[in-house]
């Protein structure tokens, strides 16, 4: 989704939730349960607008860049299963081998 459409979606969000905000007022001069309701209705709609506010300021990062940085990851990083890209792993290197040297426990 880019950032044009989120900001038109949160624009949208948002004037909903203002309009909800404006109903629910009105709807709260009422007696009894309905405004309790009504108070509720209120508490989740501004629960959820600051939800995606929060979400609107969360940083983003361009599927170009991220993939690049993925690629760029993948090639300079060395992994030991993969042994047909990066050649056989020495007993030494392996992380996932067997360990030669002895436990390096002391019983008490």
């Amino acid at each position: 989704m880019s950032a044009l459409s989120v900001n038109s979606t949160y624009s949208r969000t948002l004037h909903q939730n203002q309009q909800s905000r404006r109903s629910l007022s009105r709807m709260s001069t009422r007696a009894g349960g309905r405004q309790a309701m009504s108070e509720l209705k209120l508490r989740r709609v501004i629960e959820h607008n600051q939800r995606l506010r929060e979400d609107l300021a969360r940083p983003r990062v361009r599927v170009s860049e991220a993939s690049a940085s993925l690629i760029r990851y993948c090639k300079t990083t060395k992994d030991h299963l993969v042994p047909s890209v990066w050649g056989p792993v020495g007993r030494a290197e392996d992380p996932y081998g067997a360990q030669t040297k002895g436990c390096q426990c002391s019983i008490q």
